[in-house]
């Protein structure tokens, strides 16, 4: 009964992170899963900071057009800076987290981030808690 339960809960794990990756990956605009830009990469961060002076020089963008930005940062514990950047921005973005050696997105981590339009996971990530890309 143990191993069965163990089984089942490994299983439950799995699925959970194959719906947060895919709810992530995929902003409904119909392009490629890479990134939102169709292969296009507009700018390259290597922090929230560097990410909030890009986007203030930025010209307001339509959600169908939204700026892909590759984020590489090594730790990105402070969800809520990031969330805050997106929202105070005012600008549509899909990241680009491939190539950041992320491992864990926690709960909420980009939940209503409204000018969110996508979210590339990298490789790395083993680990997506319940509700990581609510409201996307």
């Amino acid at each position: 009964m143990k191993n069965a339960l163990k089984l089942f809960g490994i299983i439950a794990l799995v699925a959970i992170i194959g719906f947060s990756i895919t709810a992530c990956g995929d902003d409904g605009s119909g392009r490629d899963g890479n990134n939102g830009g169709g292969g296009k990469i507009d700018y390259t961060a290597n922090s929230i900071d560097e990410l909030a002076v890009w986007l203030a020089k930025q010209p307001v963008n339509a959600a169908s057009n939204p700026y892909t930005v590759k984020l590489k940062v090594n730790d990105l514990t402070d969800f809520n800076a990031l969330r805050t950047t997106l929202n105070t921005a005012g600008k549509y973005v899909h990241l680009d987290f491939s190539g950041s050696p992320l491992t864990t997105i926690p709960t909420g981590a980009f939940s209503e981030s409204t000018p969110l339009t996508g979210v590339t996971i990298p490789n790395s990530v083993t680990f997506a808690l319940n509700n990581s890309c609510a409201y996307i």
